[in-house]
């Protein structure tokens, strides 16, 4: 990649930094894993010292991880966004909890048990089935 604005410094025997990486990720065996396959190069040029590219080249091979993560979590706000959607058409007339299907007590027991609702499916859960 070529930048005008930043000059060439080859008079003073100094070249940029040269680097080529791909990446191939697709999914395991298993659910939830994906393999990564990684190969790349790092030509510094030049006199300069071969730890600094050598380091910034590892930083970029480590954010592979990050990148998994990152399309995890836009898959996972795409999911709530898609579901809230679908949630709004039809609301759920369930009252009970959404994992052990309890129904909340009457009277003033009801007002101290409290229930949150899930993030996720948006329905209500009780104060037993909530994992913090």
């Amino acid at each position: 990649m070529d930048d005008r604005e930043v000059p060439e410094f080859r008079k003073h025997g100094l070249v940029r930094l040269r680097t080529s990486s791909s990446r191939i990720v697709r999914p395991y065996d298993s659910q939830g894993e994906v393999e990564v396959y990684f190969r790349g190069y790092c030509n510094s040029g030049g006199h300069s010292s071969s730890s600094a590219p050598t380091q910034l080249f590892c930083e970029v091979v480590l954010d592979t991880a990050q990148l998994v993560e990152e399309s995890y979590m836009k898959k996972m706000a795409w999911f709530v966004h898609a579901h809230a959607r679908c949630q709004k058409a039809e609301e759920d007339k369930h009252e009970g909890c959404a994992c052990c299907h309890k129904h909340p007590t009457k009277g003033f027991k009801k007002l101290l048990e409290s229930t949150i609702t899930c993030f996720v499916c948006r329905r209500k859960v009780c104060k037993k089935c909530t994992v913090k």
